[in-house]
């Protein structure tokens, strides 16, 4: 079973996964920061005078860990990030809809209506986030992919031989 857990082919496509996926979501987000501050907004957790810095600079954060995964740069840093990130976004839905928000989640571009029906807060959101979780804590515990740029470490190495 460990091995193929440890599979790097497995680890590559889990990784081109939550990397394009975390890009996705960031872009719009980064090009529209005004949309994405009224969907921080409607959550109604940050005070108020904090929602443009979560809305200016957590997209960005998507953007960067997103572009290490598809690199296989700092990959069990990048995958611990997106755990917290996805751990932080489960709290939120799960807050809204205990609240009885009927908001949208904001997770990608809101412009067109049809996603916006399809990105409202709820168990479906949940559920998706628990399986990216569980593949972003996969590679934290089974970092090396294949096509990665990451070189080995020393310890790593020494392991090899």
């Amino acid at each position: 079973m460990k091995d193929i857990l440890a599979n790097p082919y497995l680890s590559l496509l889990i990784r081109l996964f939550i990397g394009f996926l975390f890009i996705a979501a960031a872009v719009d987000k980064i090009a529209q920061p005004a949309e994405f501050a009224k969907n921080v907004a409607n959550y109604h957790i940050p005070p108020y005078s904090l929602t443009n810095i979560v809305a200016l600079t957590l997209p960005w954060l998507e953007f960067v860990v997103g572009l290490l995964l598809l690199l296989g740069v700092r990959v069990k840093a990048a995958s611990i990030l997106t755990s917290g990130m996805l751990i932080m976004f489960i709290i939120l839905i799960a807050s809204a809809m205990i609240r009885g928000f009927n908001i949208s989640c904001g997770c990608f571009s809101q412009s067109d209506a049809a996603v916006a029906e399809v990105s409202t807060v709820g168990w479906k959101k949940i559920f998706e986030d628990i399986g990216l979780l569980l593949c972003s804590l996969y590679l934290t515990y089974f970092p090396q992919s294949a096509l990665s740029l990451e070189l080995p470490t020393p310890l790593q190495t020494s392991e090899n031989t």
